[in-house]
């Protein structure tokens, strides 16, 4: 979309200069990037978090009395997990957070909240930044990014998570529209 919103510019005459389109997913990891080389951290991708998600599904696994932990690990079962994991972190959820009353059964939350808990102490243990991660250090790169002519339009709409917002809300004033 924002391509096509540069070729219809341009065609209607008006110069196009220093224009960059970027996912949210570009702008937290442009920004974040100096913050994980600091510290020595890297990138977990989307395919290690599935793969991390299937680990820790497989190492937590019940043959019986579980809710999600005695399912059988299809691929289908830890893609889906690997997304929840990413919502929940993409919210702003601690495993603290999880309670039993939130879901259809408590045993679910409470399942929800060790895998959780499994995926956040992987990340620390072995430096690495998901998605949520590079999102909070964006935040507060942006916070301190006043004056840098910078200008980021969202398409109407967008259907953004917490962390999105609390990234382009750290922006000056005037920067997101």
């Amino acid at each position: 979309a924002g391509y096509q919103w540069i070729d219809r510019v341009a065609a209607g005459g008006q110069p196009v200069l220093n224009l960059h389109v970027h996912t949210l997913r570009s702008v937290a990891t442009t920004l974040a990037q100096p913050c994980l080389e600091s510290t020595g951290s890297s990138l977990l991708r989307s395919r290690g978090s599935m793969f991390l998600a299937g680990s820790l599904f497989r190492s937590l696994r019940k043959d019986s009395g579980g809710y999600l932990l005695s399912l059988r690990p299809t691929p289908a079962l830890v893609t889906r997990l690997a997304r929840v994991i990413e919502e929940l972190r993409l919210a702003g959820l601690s495993p603290e957070r999880i309670r039993g009353g939130t879901f259809e059964h408590e045993l679910k939350a409470h399942e929800l909240a060790l895998l959780l808990r499994g995926y956040i102490d992987f990340l620390e243990q072995h430096k690495l930044a998901d998605f949520a991660t590079l999102l909070r250090l964006a935040s507060a790169v942006a916070t301190d990014a006043g004056g840098e002519g910078r200008l980021i339009i969202l398409p109407a709409g967008l259907e953004i998570s917490r962390l999105e917002r609390e990234m382009l809300d750290a922006f000056p004033a005037g920067d997101v529209h």
